[in-house]
């Protein structure tokens, strides 16, 4: 896998048969069940604002009850390690989560 631009994400490589990455803005919604790929994002399609909006309210409820974020790792060279470690697995599986760094 390899860091994109200006970001600290990790992308794999493209993968035959699966689409582009897509850039979320503000939000992406997949039916990974019929796109497993992640490649074409609902968001913009009105017959799913009712969904987003129920997902939207679960998450603010979530997030008012929920701990505050942390930051796991305390210095940059932890950090770039554990990126490289998830590109890694980027790299070897296409994909990120759910993933065991071991």
């Amino acid at each position: 896998g390899v860091i994109e631009s200006g970001t600290d994400h990790c992308t794999g490589p493209n993968t035959p048969g699966m689409g582009p990455v897509i850039k979320c803005d503000p939000y992406c919604l997949f039916d990974v069940v019929n796109d497993p790929s992640e490649s074409k994002d609902l968001s913009k399609d009105s017959k799913y604002q009712d969904i987003i909006s129920e997902l939207q309210k679960k998450l603010k409820t979530a997030s008012e009850d929920a701990m505050p974020f942390s930051i796991i790792y305390s210095n940059s060279s932890d950090f770039k390690a554990a990126q490289k470690k998830i590109c890694g697995i980027i790299e070897k599986t296409g994909f990120i989560e759910p993933a065991d760094s071991e």
